[in-house]
Order: structure tokens, then sequence, then C-alpha cells
């Protein structure tokens, strides 16, 4: 599922930016155990994603990461792009529910305890939870175009395409130069077969910044459900370009080229693939 960008704090931030800032003193979250594979919220307004020591994209807080490995003390991960962040940035969503639970008893009013807590139950898989917090969150501050594109998240999630496609949308109305928020439209797009405006959507989020990897694989994806071939792999070979670790966008591609005849090529994807993610291995018992 695709990440979450805000122009910048919201006006009922204040308060939580407190309770964050505390948190981070108080957690000392390089000592918590954490393996590949697991997600974690981000605790920070503006945790920097960086490549070779340069700060490649900045995520809001609230953001959930998942872990795809280790550089020393920082963890990797992948929102717009794909780099690392301190460990000091994120936390457990347990531990995420639990701080936005106390925030929530000392200030029943604060919307982005409610929407980072809905976020966290998102991820969690307690949709119906998620949803609660979000409609929380949009009642105290109706404005708050990440609160919608959270909750879009979780109907999403739960198979809601259409609620998902509305809250979308809202959320693409109050804040217009989201490509991620174009990005997940897009995907929901895809997933109800309407390929064409889900191209519109991946447009648009690559218009508004074109390295925005993930666009790249959603949007190949797509050319290659309409079997245009060749856009879907220039597509995918953008999306490992921005990319190298883009497990599903070597499968991708190494499925189009089987599709053409390349097999030497498609070989060297698949292989590729599944040293990335062995997730891809149950494919050769089908």
């Amino acid at each position: 599922v695709g990440p979450v960008r805000v122009q910048g704090p919201t006006p009922a931030t204040h308060s939580a930016r407190k309770w964050a800032e505390a948190l981070e003193k108080t957690v000392n979250v390089t000592e918590v155990p954490v393996v590949a594979g697991d997600q974690l919220m981000v605790i920070v307004d503006a945790a920097k994603i960086t490549l070779d020591e340069v700060v490649i994209d900045t995520v809001p807080r609230g953001t959930v990461l998942a872990v795809r490995g280790f550089a020393g003390n920082r963890l990797k991960v992948r929102f717009g792009r794909a780099g690392t962040i301190s460990r000091s940035d994120v936390v457990s969503l347990d531990t995420a529910i639990s701080q936005c639970t106390a925030e929530i008893r000392r200030n029943p009013n604060d919307s982005s305890a409610y929407a980072m807590r809905g976020n966290a139950w998102t991820f969690k898989g307690d949709y119906e939870k998620a949803i609660a917090d979000h409609n929380q969150a949009i009642r105290l501050n109706p404005k708050a175009a990440v609160a919608f594109h959270r909750r879009g998240l979780a109907w999403a999630l739960k198979d809601d395409y259409a609620k998902a496609v509305g809250d979308f949308t809202e959320a693409l109305r109050l804040d217009p130069n989201n490509p991620a928020f174009f990005n997940d439209r897009g995907t929901v797009f895809r997933l109800l077969q309407d390929y064409d405006k889900a191209i519109a959507d991946f447009d648009a989020a690559l218009h508004r910044d074109p390295k925005f990897g993930l666009a790249y694989n959603g949007r190949g994806f797509v050319w290659a459900l309409k079997r245009d071939d060749d856009k879907a792999i220039a597509d995918f070979s953008k999306a490992v370009c921005f990319d190298p670790c883009d497990a599903e966008a070597f499968f991708h591609r190494s499925q189009i080229w089987a599709r053409q005849g390349e097999q030497e090529k498609a070989v060297k994807d698949f292989k590729t693939a599944i040293g990335l993610n062995p997730k891809f291995l149950s494919v050769l018992a089908e």
C-alpha cells in the first residue's frame, strides 16, 4: 500500500507534537528488536530518508513504513523513494497506539492523534477501529487531507473501493499536488479494472514527482494488463532504476519478458525478484 505526504502540520498538531517529542525522549527505539518485514510508525514531523548520506525525501508523522533491511544503525525503507531512516524516528504499531491513546485521553480534540492511531489500526488489520478513528479525526479537522487519505487506505484494504476512491478524491481536492494520493487512487482504479483512469492518476503522480518510483511500478502493471508490453517494460525499468530493491517490478518485468519469449531476460529478472523477496518462489508451485 502506498505512502502518505502532507504539505505541513495541521493546526491541530501542536499538542500531539509535544507528546511525540516526549516519546522520542523516553523510547530508545534502537534497543527494540526490529527485523526485516516489521511495520513501524514515524513519530517525527518530517523524518528524513537518505541515500548515500543525502536527504532524498521526508516522511510525515503517522506514516507506516515496512523495514526492508538494515544499513548500520539505520533502517532500509521505501516511501516515495527508497533509502534509509533513523531508528529513533519510528516506533512499533503497538507503541504508537498506546501513545496515541494516552494523548487522546489528555486531549480528546487532538485530530492528529486519532489519525495516527487510525493508521496504526489499519496496518494491524483492524479496519473498523481504523475507520472509527479516522471519522473522528475528520470530524475534528475536516480540512485535513491526510485524514481522508488514510481513511481511504483503510477502505481500500477492506475492499470497499468505491469509498476509497471517494476519500482519495477528497484528499486530492484538499491537497491537489500530492503524488502519493494520485498513486493510491490509481491503484484502486486498477483494482476496479478502470485502467484508463488508473493510468491518468499514475501520470498525474509522476507529473508532480518524476522520481516517484511506486507510480512507475503501478502504471507498468496497468500497461501489462492492457498488454502494452513495451510501455510496461519501460515503466518497470524506471521503477527498478529508482529502487533497485523493488522485487515486484523485477517480477512483473520477468513475466513480460517471458510473454515476449525473452527467456534469458525473464530468468534473470525472476532470480533477482526471489533474491529480494522469496515469496515469489510460490509462483513456481502454481
